[in-house]
C-alpha cells in the first residue's frame, strides 16, 4: 500500500491542462493509500453502511474501523424525527460484517496507525428524519445529509491532519447541462430543481456551485480553506474513475476573497466548464469510440503503444497511446525537459518514502507553472464550450421525448419510399440519450458520424463518394432507346420490333447492380449501426471471379468491427464464374402495373 504522495502522483490530477481530459483508471485498480479516511454515502435507500465485500474494504491491510454518523447537523425543510433504533440496526450491521469491520470507539488510537483504514459512515442519516411529502422533500434530505457530511469531514481533517480523506462521487447517467447548472446555482426553485432528479446529479451541482460565484450556497462551503488539501474526490462512472484533490482544484480558482482561495488562477466560470468537461471525459472513456481513429488504424495498422513496467500494486502493464503521450508532452510548459512527476501515471519508480513536505513543495511548483501558463496566453474556451453543447442537445431531446409521450397518437400512412439512412442512427442516439446512456459529446459525435457515408470514397474506385453510389436516379432505370429489329411482314405492330431485353442485363450489371449492393449494405444504419468505411476488392483467378466487400461497422457506442463477404462478379451477359463453373443468372419475374392488350 503506497503512501499518499506516491499514490497521488500515479492516480491524481496535478495539472490544470489535464482537468478537461483526466486519465481514467479501472475500478479493478481502485485502492486507497495509507492513512486514508473514506467518507461513505449510501448506495441505495436501504444501505446502512459499507459492506465487507466492498473492494476498498477487501483491499485494506487490517481491520476497517467505521464511525457511524447518526445525528444531522442541518435541518433544512423542518424534518420530523422518526422512531428508528439506530443502536439495534447498527448492531445487526456489525454482526453481519464481523471479522472485517469494527466500530470506531477510540479515534485517537486508531487514527495514529496509518495502516488502518477508517470509514466515516453517513448512511444511517437517511433513516433518522421524516420529510413532508412534497416536491422538495428529496432535495431537503440530500442537502441535510451533505451539510452534515462536509461538516464532519472538515472536522476530521482539522483534528487529524496526518490523514487524507476520500469521498466517492458517482456520476449520473446524464450530466446536467451548463444552462441548468447556472440557473440552479443561483436559486433552487421547482423549475431549476426538476433538472436534477437524482442525488448523483445534485452532487455535481454541489461541486459546480462551490467552484462558482455562489460558493456560500453550496453545502461544500462548510469546508475550511486550511483543510482542503486533505480532501480528495474520487469520481466514478461504471468501471472507470479518476481522483482530484479539492485543495488543488480550489487553487486553480481565482477569487478576490482571500478566505476562499487565491487571486491567481482561472475565472470561476472557466474553471467550472473545465470541471464539467472532465466529467464528460470520464463518461466517454468507458463507451465512446472514435470511428475516425479506428478507420485510420484499419488502414495503417494498430496504433503504436508503449508498455511500461507496472508495480505489484496493479494488475498488468500500462499502455500509453500516442494520444496520451501527446497530452503528457503538452503538460511540459516553457520547453523544459519533462519531469517524471509530470507524466507519471503508472509504473514510474516513485519512492514510498517521499515526505508530505516534499510533495507539497512539488505541487506548489506545478501550480506556479500553471499560473505562468495562464498569464502567458489567454485560454481558449471555444472548443470546451462546443463540446459541452452536447449536454444542451441531450436535455432538449429529453424534453421533446417527454412532450411526444404526452401528445396524441397520430396515424401515419406507410409508403414504399426508402428510409433515410441517417435517421436510424439518430433514432438510436435519441433513444440512448433519453435512457441516460449517452454523454453530450457522444450524442454530437453520433450526429456527425451518421453522415459519414457522404465522405467515404466510392468503394468501386470510380469518381464521387459512397453517397453518389447510393443515389439511384430514375433515368438510370429507364431504357429509353432500345435496339430496333429489322421490319418483319409477320409483325403488324412496329412497337413489337423494339426490345429492352437486349440491353437489360448489361445496363443493370454496369449501372444498377453496384448501387443495389451498396444500398443493401447501408440498410444496417437503420438498425443504429454506423458504416464507417467501405472497400471493394476484385479477385480473379483460374477458378473464380468475385468481389470482396470489407465494411467497417460500429454501433452508436461501443467497439467497432470489420465484416467481409464475397459477391460473385457478374459479367455483362448475366453470367458469373465460380469454382471453374460458369453460371447463368435467372431474372426475377414480376407483374407490371400496366399491360398492353
Amino acid at each position: 500500500m503506497l503512501l499518499y504522495p506516491a499514490w497521488y502522483r500515479r492516480r491524481g490530477i496535478r495539472r490544470l491542462v489535464a482537468l478537461t481530459a483526466p486519465e481514467t483508471h479501472s475500478v479493478v485498480n481502485l485502492t486507497l493509500p495509507r492513512g486514508a479516511v473514506l467518507g461513505y454515502l449510501p448506495e441505495d435507500s436501504t444501505s446502512i453502511g459499507i459492506g465487507k465485500d466492498d473492494p476498498l474494504v477487501k483491499a485494506a491491510e487490517r481491520i476497517v474501523y467505521v464511525e457511524h454518523i447518526t445525528q444531522l447537523r442541518s435541518e433544512i425543510g423542518n424534518p420530523k424525527p422518526v422512531v428508528w433504533s439506530a443502536d439495534k440496526h447498527l448492531r445487526d450491521y456489525q454482526r453481519a460484517n464481523r471479522g472485517k469491520i469494527r466500530p470506531l470507539l477510540n479515534p485517537e488510537t486508531v487514527m495514529s496507525n496509518p495502516r488502518i483504514l477508517v470509514v466515516e459512515n453517513f448512511a444511517p442519516l437517511q433513516f433518522v428524519k421524516r420529510y413532508t411529502a412534497n416536491f422538495f422533500a428529496s432535495y431537503y434530505k440530500w442537502a441535510n445529509i451533505r451539510h452534515t457530511m462536509w461538516d464532519k469531514l472538515n472536522e476530521v481533517a482539522g483534528q487529524f491532519p496526518e490523514r487524507h480523506l476520500f469521498l466517492k462521487v458517482v456520476l449520473p447517467e446524464v450530466l446536467p447541462s451548463i444552462s441548468a447548472l447556472r440557473r440552479a446555482e443561483k436559486s433552487i426553485v421547482r423549475n431549476t430543481l426538476e433538472k436534477f432528479p437524482t442525488n448523483e446529479s445534485l452532487d455535481v451541482l454541489d461541486i459546480w456551485t462551490w467552484l462558482g460565484e455562489y460558493r456560500s450556497e453550496s453545502p461544500m462551503s462548510r469546508l475550511q480553506l486550511k483543510n482542503l488539501d486533505r480532501l480528495n474526490l474520487l469520481f466514478l462512472y461504471k468501471d472507470r474513475w479518476f481522483c482530484i484533490n479539492i485543495g488543488m482544484l480550489n487553487a486553480w480558482r481565482k477569487t478576490a476573497n482571500v478566505e476562499e482561495g487565491t487571486a491567481e488562477g482561472l475565472d470561476s466560470f472557466a474553471l467550472q466548464k473545465r470541471f464539467l468537461r472532465g466529467l464528460m471525459h470520464l463518461i466517454e472513456s468507458r463507451s465512446i469510440v472514435d470511428l475516425e481513429e479506428e478507420v485510420e488504424e484499419s488502414e495503417e495498422g494498430e496504433e503504436e503503444e508503449v508498455i511500461l513496467p507496472d508495480d505489484e500494486d496493479d494488475d498488468g502493464p500500462t499502455r500509453i497511446s500516442d494520444g496520451r503521450r501527446k497530452q503528457q508532452d503538452d503538460l511540459d510548459v516553457k520547453g523544459k525537459t519533462t519531469k517524471p512527476e509530470l507524466v507519471v501515471v503508472k509504473g514510474d519508480p516513485v519512492s514510498e518514502n517521499t515526505s508530505d513536505l516534499n510533495f507539497e513543495e512539488e505541487l506548489a511548483e506545478l501550480l506556479k507553472e500553471d499560473y505562468d501558463l495562464i498569464r502567458q496566453a489567454e485560454l481558449d474556451d471555444a472548443q470546451i464550450e462546443k463540446e459541452l453543447e452536447g449536454l444542451e442537445v441531450i436535455e432538449q431531446v429529453k424534453e421533446e421525448v417527454a412532450f411526444a409521450e404526452e401528445a396524441p397518437v397520430e396515424l401515419v400512412k406507410v409508403t414504399g419510399a426508402p428510409r433515410d439512412v441517417e435517421k436510424g442512427i439518430m433514432d438510436k442516439a435519441n433513444e440512448m440519450a433519453d435512457a441516460g446512456l449517452l454523454s453530450g459529446a457522444e450524442y454530437k459525435r453520433a450526429e456527425r458520424l451518421a453522415s459519414t457515408y457522404k465522405t467515404i470514397p466510392n468503394p468501386y474506385g470510380g469518381k464521387g463518394t459512397l453517397e453518389d453510389v447510393m443515389r439511384l436516379e430514375p433515368e438510370v432505370l429507364k431504357i429509353s432507346n432500345p435496339p430496333k429489329m429489322p421490319k418483319n411482314a409477320e409483325v403488324f405492330d412496329e412497337r413489337m420490333l423494339k426490345s429492352t431485353l437486349f440491353e437489360f442485363d448489361s445496363r443493370y450489371v454496369q449501372e444498377v447492380l453496384p448501387k443495389d449492393i451498396v444500398n443493401s449494405v447501408m440498410s444496417v444504419q437503420n438498425a443504429g449501426v454506423v458504416v464507417a468505411d467501405y472497400n471493394v476488392e476484385t479477385v480473379e483467378d483460374v477458378m473464380n471471379h468475385y468481389e470482396i466487400h470489407a465494411i467497417k461497422l460500429a454501433p452508436v457506442t461501443g467497439v467497432g468491427s470489420t465484416i467481409r463477404f464475397r459477391v460473385p462478379k457478374i459479367h455483362e451477359d448475366g453470367t458469373y464464374f465460380a469454382n471453374g463453373v460458369r453460371y447463368h443468372l435467372r431474372k426475377q419475374r414480376g407483374d407490371s402495373n400496366f399491360f398492353i392488350v
